[in-house]
């Protein structure tokens, strides 16, 4: 598959033009495929998927290319060969809410911002049946042309037993991803852009398991005294460990953020 020094020539019928980074399982790369002018980003899979697992990554994908919004980069195409398997969606330019988080914590108005443009996103995608199961910072581009958030990775298969920042206690024993399982990940990354810094780790996975498991994240304000507290509060709701107490939709979770959102 090549090194990040020494990318593929061409995975599939795309030629390979750059590495972008890495992704859940392997490398993502700028890509373009022979007749579109535009290039488009391409991401290798975890490898070992089995026949069955590559159906279903087909499967998310075609329904993943149905969610239309400006906050969703756009699932394009899924494909195969022997020995890996890649999703196509569309390229946007610009780092990672991850990468901008690296520096420090966001303004709280620009948090709201941000987190509430990806609950819309997860709301269409919701809308059109599919839910992400694995929302976290690296899943959210900010366009370096308008600076707007992109929400990625809607095709991914993700294991729902593996314990992860922004998993919800239901993902972590093992039951499927549901929508309030995303509107718990949402919580969590408003909690994170808040501080600059996932709600849970410091430890490895058993301990991660753990502390989520237990539902009681730091209160944002314990690193940031000077926050609102109603905007606290929304934050905390949103990762209720009881699926049932945390706001019924990303829609609703977008709503609420929709006052704290102003000039920062």
């Amino acid at each position: 598959m090549g090194t990040p020094q020494e990318p593929p020539r061409a995975i599939g019928p795309y030629e390979v033009l750059s590495r972008l980074g890495e992704g859940a399982g392997g490398g993502v790369y700028l890509v373009r495929r022979a007749g579109l002018e535009r290039a488009l980003a391409l991401e290798v899979l975890p490898p070992g998927l089995d026949a069955e697992g590559v159906a279903r990554v087909r499967r998310a994908a075609q329904a993943a290319s149905r969610v239309d919004h400006p906050a969703v980069a756009r699932v394009l195409d899924a494909g195969e060969e022997p020995g890996r398997a890649w999703l196509v969606a569309e390229h946007v330019p610009g780092p990672t809410l991850e990468a901008r988080l690296a520096r420090g914590p966001l303004p709280p108005a620009e948090a709201a911002r941000v987190v509430a443009a990806v609950a819309e996103a997860v709301e269409a995608a919701h809308a059109a049946g599919v839910v992400h199961g694995g929302l976290g910072a690296r899943c959210v581009v900010l366009d370096a042309r308008d600076g707007r958030p992109k929400l990625t990775g809607l095709a991914r298969a993700h294991d729902p037993a593996t314990a992860r920042p922004g998993a919800a206690p239901e993902q972590v024993r093992g039951e499927p991803a549901t929508p309030g399982a995303d509107v718990y990940a949402l919580g969590a990354l408003l909690h994170e852009a808040l501080t600059g810094r996932p709600p849970f780790g410091g430890g490895g996975a058993d301990d991660l398991a753990r502390q989520i498991l237990a539902g009681r994240p730091a209160p944002p304000r314990a690193a940031r005294p000077e926050l609102d507290p109603a905007l606290e509060a929304v934050c905390l709701g949103a990762m209720a460990r009881d699926p049932g107490a945390r706001p019924p939709s990303a829609g609703a979770l977008a709503r609420a953020l929709a006052p704290f959102a102003g000039a920062a």
